[in-house]
């Protein structure tokens, strides 16, 4: 659905499963216009369940790479705790603190320098002991908990804290000497009861603070630890309720401040310091109005174009998780309504999936909700592992299926990375991919490691490929694999060419088969029905045609199924170089990758 209104642009449509409204703005000096916007293709976010059920009243959410595999985890602490993290890509929890108490601020660096994330949570720090295994609590001084922020106010190589509550105006800094030794000053901006950010406002190289209209500047070298050195200053008008994101929106390279009004309906906009941020007026340029209680801002570049988006999400009224796309040095926005009635309070984002695109989590702030994830899906951001590795009997036409697979993921928008190393099978590499193809292997080809990483893998619900050979002499003594691809080669069947038969035409990896299809293939007798292990049968083996056959009337060909939180494809056409210049068998694999893939 598409209408003009006035100066203003509405559409609605269905990507990736979800209804996304669109609303195009100019709002340049606060003047709208409809025209110079671009198409916005293909907008994806789907919805992922980490926890049915996290910590009760979960105010506090974070995202960091707790067990340093590379993957942003997820932090969740309720009112009055525990605070659980849940490791990226499986989801399974484990308890930071079984109590903590939290206005809802937190933040999460490496406060102690040994290369592991910490996690603060109210005024108590939280030691990772190495890989999220084991933490150890430190307290950090009193003060106001609702927003909690990690910089090196001094630069002297150590993080130091801020933190203001809601109830009063102030917010304490807390500087670090050590793991439990931090001296603290009050600052008092006389205004505001939530929002705070750090950054280097006016280019001094120490990092200011920011509240709802108001900045406080470090005053640097050594008057950072006095509070008398610190001065306010004024950039705009702002409700004292405020979610504030400091980050430079335009791309200038300097960094501005963005504000959203977040206890009450108010607008959200950016503020563009002028040259020298202590004078002269900001110059403020409004994103949206109308919005209810938007508790917290992000910005990053979210659809990969080199302009940085504002994330939002309003946690009454309509609740809706927005994502404000950024036209073009922040002079027009595209309102992406992503989704309606989530109230997810404090979001965060991250590179969740590993597909070079930010992804948003977050929970309702009261009760017993689920804790979700809106992972990207953009065809275009889509990737796809083709894994060869043979220790046996080689298929000639592997080099050649390669070529085919990286043309045909050209072709239809996804991106084909072939391997025959097996050092890619780790979790950290893994989750880049909506599939794995196993074509044609052979042999033990993974070890214990590689197996667990591959299995995590189809647990947290990606998808597997397997093209002929995948049922043979491969891995034979891993049963987890075995069930995955639901049956194993026992004999060939030598008379040419097959006559095979589509047996379900709504997959999509059968729709441009005829009926019958006539094909020169190795085929293969197998150990047991994969019917028998949950597979749903999509093309059958016509054994009447045929010398050799040992299965009888129902002769499976090539099946897929749901296994262990994942996908299973696999076809037992592939192992002849011709069978890539087939234009049937290449659709054939085409849909089994985008089935197993979910996209």
């Amino acid at each position: 659905m598409v209408t003009h209104r006035g100066s203003i642009l509405v559409a609605a449509f269905v990507a990736g499963g979800v209804l996304v409204s669109l609303l195009v703005l100019q709002l340049e000096n606060g003047s709208a216009n409809p025209f110079g916007t671009r198409a916005i293709e293909d907008i994806g976010l789907r919805r992922v369940v980490i926890a049915e059920s996290g910590p009760s009243d979960p105010w506090m959410k974070n995202i960091a790479d707790l067990n340093g595999d590379g993957r942003p985890d997820v932090v969740v602490a309720g009112a009055q705790g525990p605070v659980v993290w849940y490791r990226n890509p499986d989801w399974t929890p484990s308890t930071i603190a079984s109590s903590a108490s939290s206005e809802s601020g937190s933040a999460v660096g490496d406060i102690d320098h040994d290369g592991d994330e910490d996690v603060v949570v109210g005024t108590t720090w939280y030691e990772n002991r190495g890989g999220g295994r084991a933490w150890e609590a430190h307290q950090i001084g009193e003060g106001g908990t609702h927003d909690i922020v990690l910089a090196d106010f001094d630069r002297d190589g150590k993080l130091d804290v801020a933190m203001r509550g809601e109830t009063s105006s102030t917010v304490e800094v807390f500087f670090q000497n050590g793991k439990d030794s931090w001296t603290g000053i009050r600052l008092d901006p006389r205004f505001g009861r939530n929002g705070l950010d750090a950054g280097d406002l006016d280019g001094d190289g120490y990092p200011d603070l920011a509240v709802g209209g108001l900045w406080l500047a470090n005053p640097g070298k050594v008057a950072t630890r006095r509070a008398r050195g610190w001065r306010v200053r004024r950039f705009a008008p702002w409700s004292a309720w405020a979610a504030v994101k400091i980050a430079d929106v335009d791309g200038d390279g300097r960094r501005d401040v963005v504000l959203s009004v977040s206890e009450q309906n108010g607008d959200l906009a950016w503020f563009r310091p002028p040259a020298d941020p202590s004078r002269g007026r900001w110059a403020r340029h409004t994103i949206a109005t109308s919005l209810d209680s938007v508790h917290s801002v992000d910005v990053a570049d979210t659809d990969g174009d080199g302009d940085r988006d504002v994330v939002a999400s309003e946690f009454r009224g309509q609740g809706r998780l927005l994502v404000f796309d950024n036209l073009g040095r922040a002079r027009a926005w595209a309102a992406l309504t992503i989704a309606r009635g989530q109230d997810l309070h404090n979001t965060r984002v991250a590179d969740v999936n590993g597909d070079g695109l930010p992804d948003v989590f977050g929970a309702a702030p009261f009760g017993d909700n689920p804790v979700v994830l809106y992972e990207s899906s953009r065809i275009g951001a889509t990737r796809v592992l083709v894994f060869s590795k043979t220790l046996g009997f080689r298929h000639d036409s592997i080099p050649h299926a390669i070529g085919v697979l990286k043309q045909l993921g050209a072709a239809h928008g996804f991106t084909v990375d072939a391997t025959e190393d097996a050092r890619a099978f780790t979790p950290a590499n893994l989750v880049r991919y909506r599939a794995v193809v196993f074509l044609n292997p052979s042999g033990n080809v993974l070890n214990q490691a590689q197996r667990d990483a591959f299995r995590r893998y189809i647990q947290a619900g990606h998808g597997f490929v397997g093209i002929h050979n995948a049922t043979a002499l491969v891995l034979e003594d891993w049963p987890w694999y075995t069930r995955l691809v639901s049956a194993r080669y026992v004999s060939e069947i030598a008379t040419q060419p097959l006559r095979l038969v589509p047996v379900d035409r709504k997959d999509p990896s059968t729709k441009a088969i005829p009926d019958p299809w006539l094909l020169t293939e190795e085929a293969y007798n197998f150990d047991v029905n994969p019917r028998t292990r949950g597979a749903r049968i999509l093309v059958e083996l016509d054994e009447s045609y045929s010398e050799g056959g040992t299965m009888g009337t129902d002769h499976p060909f090539s099946w897929r199924k749901a296994y262990d939180g994942g996908r299973s494809w696999y076809t037992n056409g592939g192992a002849n170089t011709a069978d890539y210049d087939n234009r049937v068998f290449v659709e054939h694999v085409l849909g089994g990758i985008r089935w197993a893939g979910r996209f």
